[in-house]
């Protein structure tokens, strides 16, 4: 755990400061021996923690589907493309890849034990180079993503896709909002779908012109969620409370670097869609929800060049620390990129993973924002 490793090395150099800056009771600094300080050196050195080895890890190719190549979707914000882990507790993938028979057709898989499955597409899913996606696949095995179903946009001329879930290779339809396109991110372990869905009313900013709104589908049930008053959202993914997060609009008129309406990261919860902020900026987007429904989010600071995180917990912000880096000309602040639920040396609950350290989720510092 990397507070812990922090706090023995803090303590092992203050232990050996003292050591050779502090004269024995017995003798006067002048006079120290060499058989004294080969003593406290011995000292020293029994409190240093010991080694531990290093772990081992095996790297598997997962393979193609007889394409070129295949990929995995992870959390990715610089693209403004969000999708979850895509794996589970017991090593399944679920990703994509090209296909043998049309190096522009992408293709889905569940990777499980060392074998790699297709799974397929709707009904004329391959037309027009439509293929599918694969994105997160839950502890049952139960896989979703998008798949092109036959239709092409008239607003784009681009194939459209239809969230759907994969149970023991077969493909389930689940349908959209009426506006033709829907997409499946996530799935939790208890079989909540979590995405995003068309509807039919008209949208400057949208893809395929029309809205698209957060979405989640359980049960053979559709749900819009709604917006933060704007036009247009999206869910990235949800805990197994069923509280679900993602990104909104407001309704505010669209205004430079970015040339839309603000875009806020959003909490779900009991029929409610809730505003977790920004730090000043004109983009905030969620990167990780715990059981707790405490949420790490991402934001854009006033100047809209520096990229920050905070930890929202009970209507509260805590920003959190940084580590910056030149990013394309810009320095950006690379943190906050995961939640735990279980820190995993030690299974205490409600700790936070940052590049910086471990911080105990009750315990948050006040932190300035």
């Amino acid at each position: 755990m990397r507070s812990e490793r922090f706090i023995q090395t803090f303590l092992c150099l203050a232990l050996m400061v003292c050591a050779f800056s502090s004269p024995s009771s017995s003798q006067d600094a002048s006079t120290a021996t060499s058989t004294t300080k080969s003593s406290d050196r011995s000292a020293i050195l029994q409190v240093l923690p010991a080694s531990k080895p290093a772990t081992q890890y095996k790297l598997y190719d997962v393979g193609t589907l007889g394409g070129a190549s295949s990929v995995f979707f992870n959390w990715d914000y610089t693209g403004g493309d969000f999708t979850p882990l895509p794996f589970n507790a017991f090593g399944q993938l679920a990703g994509s890849s090209i296909l043998a028979s049309d190096p522009n057709l992408v293709g889905s898989y569940l990777w499980s034990f060392g074998k790699l499955q297709q799974l397929p597409t709707l009904p004329n899913g391959n037309n027009d180079d439509g293929g599918s996606n694969a994105n997160s696949v839950n502890d049952f095995g139960v896989a979703v993503g998008a798949s092109a179903y036959g239709l092409i946009s008239p607003y784009n001329g681009q194939p459209f896709y239809h969230a759907v879930s994969w149970t023991n290779g077969k493909v389930k339809d689940l349908g959209d909002l009426g506006g033709d396109d829907s997409w499946a991110n996530y799935i939790n372990d208890r079989g909540l779908i979590v995405g995003y869905a068309h509807n039919s009313i008209p949208d400057q900013y949208s893809y395929y012109g029309t809205q698209y709104h957060a979405t989640t589908w359980q049960g053979g049930h559709i749900r819009d969620l709604g917006t933060l008053g704007g036009t247009d959202s999206e869910a990235w993914t949800a805990n197994n409370n069923g509280e679900v997060i993602g990104i909104a609009f407001l309704n505010t008129p669209p205004v430079p670097p970015f040339y839309q309406p603000q875009t806020d990261a959003f909490l779900w919860a009991n029929g409610n869609m809730r505003d977790l902020g920004n730090l000043g900026g004109g983009f905030s987007t969620p990167s990780a929800i715990n059981q707790a429904g405490q949420v790490t989010v991402l934001s854009f600071d006033a100047t809209n060049e520096y990229v920050l995180s905070y930890l929202w917990s009970d209507g509260k912000k805590y920003v959190l620390p940084t580590v910056r880096t030149w990013v394309s000309r810009k320095r950006e602040a690379l943190s906050a990129p995961c939640l735990h639920d279980h820190e995993p040396a030690t299974g205490k609950p409600g700790r936070i993973c940052t590049p910086i350290d471990y911080l105990s989720l009750g315990q948050v510092p006040d932190l300035p924002e």
